[in-house]
This record gives C-alpha cells, structure tokens and sequence, in this order.
C-alpha cells in the first residue's frame, strides 16, 4: 500500500449473550491455538465498524487566519454571588470563500489575557476546551478567573490526515471581559 495509509478504523465490541449477567473471562492457555471450533465459548464478538483508506501524498495548505470569518454569538457573563465569573457562549467559524471539506477536525482552545494599564498583555498559554466535527462549538460555565481581561479563542482547522494548523497562523476571537 505504498503511498497510502489505513485511518478513522472503528471497531464496535459487544456480549454475544446480552442476556447473561455474570460473565467470567476466560483465557486461553499460553500456546493453545484458537480456533473457531473454541472461541465460541467467548462471550464477546467484534464487528469492523468503518475503515478508511488515505492517500498519504498530498499535503494540506491551511488557509491564512484572515481567511476565516469567526463570531461569538449568544454570550453572556455570569457572576456568582461569591464574585466568580464565568462565560456561555456559541462559537462559529467559515472561510470567506470556498469550502472547508478538507478539513475533519477543529481543536478549539482559550487564552486567557490580562492586559496591563501600560498595554502590555502578559504572557500566556493556549488552554484546550474542546474539539468540533463541525463549524461550531459551544462552551458553558467557562471559569475567568480574576485579573483577566480579555478572551482569546483559538480555532484549529485539522486535516484528513491528522495535520493540524499552527495555532499563530489559527484564526482567533478576542473578547473583553465583562461584569
């Protein structure tokens, strides 16, 4: 299979017996050979579930972070009566033109800002909250902790073949913290 990969293969496992409650696991002396005339006594079956075959020659060219239209929609700010804050909010991305069919995967990730009154944001590292298989990801009760400023969400586009775009070129959505 020069030049090609297997990928996305699933299997779904399962009691032959549903009914059985008490099952034992039973194994087979070291050496005995399983044939089909004994593994009937198995209380499990395995079924294939989906197998895909990639071509492993083409690589992916992430379209460029302003290529993407990203919005926060349906956003609220909850404050607690102990003064902790946290965010609900609906996250949704698209390329301004073309589709995005090559990509099977989008990592979504925060950080989480403090800005200073000179302008300058400390230093911070992306936190990953999630992934989506579509173009839109929703985050409820995210924790802000206090002296943070500002959002940052991170939309990471992956590709067929598990190739992720660099999360400096991955378009962003910055909020400012409100309450």
């Amino acid at each position: 299979m020069s030049g090609y990969m297997l990928g996305g293969i699933y299997l779904v496992c399962a009691l032959k017996n549903p009914d059985r409650t008490n099952i034992e696991m039973e194994k087979s002396p070291i050496g005995e050979n399983t044939t089909s005339e004994n593994s009937g006594f198995l209380p499990y079956r395995a079924s294939l579930g989906h197998i895909r075959i990639l071509n492993t020659e083409p690589i992916l060219e992430f379209p460029p972070a302003k290529s993407w239209v990203i919005q926060g929609h349906d956003i609220s700010w909850i404050l607690d009566s102990e003064g902790n804050k946290s965010l609900n909010l609906k996250v949704t991305w698209k390329l301004k033109e073309g589709y995005a069919m090559s990509f099977t995967r989008y990592n979504v990730y925060v950080e989480r800002l403090m800005i200073h009154t000179d302008g300058n944001i400390s230093d911070t590292v992306p936190s990953y909250v999630g992934f989506a298989r579509v173009e839109a990801f929703f985050l409820s009760k995210l924790g802000v902790p206090t002296g943070v400023t500002a959002l940052r969400f991170i939309v990471q586009a992956c590709g067929v073949h598990g190739t992720c775009q660099q999360l400096d070129e991955s378009p962003t959505l910055e909020l400012a913290v409100e309450c």
